[in-house]
Order: C-alpha cells, then structure tokens, then sequence
C-alpha cells in the first residue's frame, strides 16, 4: 500500500535552503567528480548546477516576489547599484593587491629557506599554481584553486555570458531564496540567518584563494543592504555583474 505523505512548507524551504547553501559545493563535487580530466570549464558546471537550482526555486516561489517593490523605486536602485558596483571594484583592486604583496613575501621567505627534498616546498592557500603542466586526479576544496586557475585562466577564457548568468543565478540563490527563506524563520533568528548567508556567499569562492573569499564577502554583504533596502533584486544584478564584467575585461 502506498502511503503519500505531503511535505510541509517549512520542510520544503529547508531543502531548498540547504541546496542554495551548498551550490557551490555541489557545482565543485560534480567537476570533480566527473569533468576534471577533460576541458569542461568549472565555471560552466557552476552555471549549470546554479540555473538548475534556480529553478527548482521557481516551482515554490514567484520571481515577483523577489522584485516586490514598484517599478519606479526599482529604476532608483539602477545608478546606486551602479555607483556601488565601482566601488566595490575598487575595494577588490585593494584586496589583490594586498594580497600579491603577501605572495611576494611568502615567495622571498620560501626562497630563503632550505627544504628537504622529501618534504617539499609548503603549500600556500594565496599561491598560484607555478606549474601549468599539473592536473590532479582528484580534486577536493582544499586544491580546487589550483584547477580554477589551470583551467580558467591559462587554457580557458570565460566567456562574458557564462559569468554575467553566473552573477544573476548567485543573486537569484543568496539574496533571492535564502533572504526570503530567512524571513521565515522566527524574528529573533531573521538577522543572523541573513549575515550567514553573505559570510556562505564568501566561503563558497575559497577554491578561488583567500582573497576572492574576503572580496565575496565584502560583495556579498553589500548586495545584502540594497536588497533589503530596495525591496528588490535589481541593483544587486547590477553591482555583481558589475564586478565579473571587470574581471572579464582584465583576464589574461
């Protein structure tokens, strides 16, 4: 006998909740898992996973819901999105290179330095990966940057498209889903759920290295403020696509 027994809302929103949260984690499992070894781009599989999930929000939540404020207020949100989106530019040009003069010094100390052959030089989570002929079999968290920056960077430009959809599904997931997912939640847990979030938003770059981690963070916790302050998901498209359409320009 088959028995059908309905889910509750609230069992509903924590499943998609936790599959927002671990998004990322998933994307970089699925790479891992099954396309390390060929030219599939990370960033591709991140865009696929995202969408999927995106959509998968749709069936229990109404896209309008995230754009819950008038037109007009959302066309007033365009230029401070704008205007933060520089900023934020700006504070990640910052972090980099705080972050290269770190590697520098890191680099001069390691060639100070005396290592036993069997023991190698150490691995540092800001370093890149000097050798480009190095493909794991296997990849994890902890050496998922040095795949990133193989296959990304060196062999594979991103394409335009590819982190501009990647900038809206983001939004879509952490300032979309899991706010409204936290407005859920009993009012004295509604402030320390949305802050989990952005500091999630920038766990989920540390396969990028540590200072993409702390930049996330920092846009993450701005996305935040516009959108609660908006009442809509506009200006944050716009500062984080602000931001990947930078990096677009300055890859190598």
């Amino acid at each position: 006998m088959n028995c059908l027994i309905p889910i509750p809302d609230s069992y509903t929103f924590l499943i998609l909740g936790l599959w927002c949260l671990g998004s990322s984690n998933l994307a970089s499992h699925v790479y891992s898992r099954f396309f390390v070894n060929n030219t599939t781009k990370p960033l591709s599989i991140q865009c696929i996973v995202k969408a999927l999930i995106c959509l998968a929000g749709m069936l229990e939540i109404a896209m309008k819901s995230l754009f819950s404020t008038s037109i007009l207020y959302q066309l007033i949100s365009i230029p401070v999105g704008l205007g933060l989106g520089w900023i934020i530019i700006k504070i990640e040009i910052m972090i980099n290179r705080l972050a290269i003069k770190k590697i520098n010094k890191m680099t001069l100390q390691k060639n100070q330095s005396q290592y036993c052959k069997d023991q190698g030089p150490p691995r540092f989570i800001l370093s890149l990966s000097k050798d480009k002929n190095v493909l794991y079999e296997k990849t994890n968290l902890k050496n998922l940057h040095d795949h990133y920056v193989l296959h990304e960077k060196n062999q594979h430009p991103y394409s335009l498209f590819i982190i501009l959809a990647l900038a809206v599904f983001e939004e879509i997931i952490f300032r979309g889903y899991l706010v409204y997912c936290c407005n859920l939640l009993p009012s004295v847990f509604v402030k320390a759920g949305l802050i989990f979030t952005v500091i999630m938003f920038g766990i989920s770059h540390a396969s990028f290295g540590m200072s993409q981690m702390i930049s996330k963070t920092i846009l993450g916790g701005f996305c935040m403020v516009v959108v609660l302050i908006f009442h809509t998901l506009v200006p944050a498209f716009i500062i984080h696509g602000f931001l990947n359409w930078e990096a677009f320009k300055n890859q190598s």
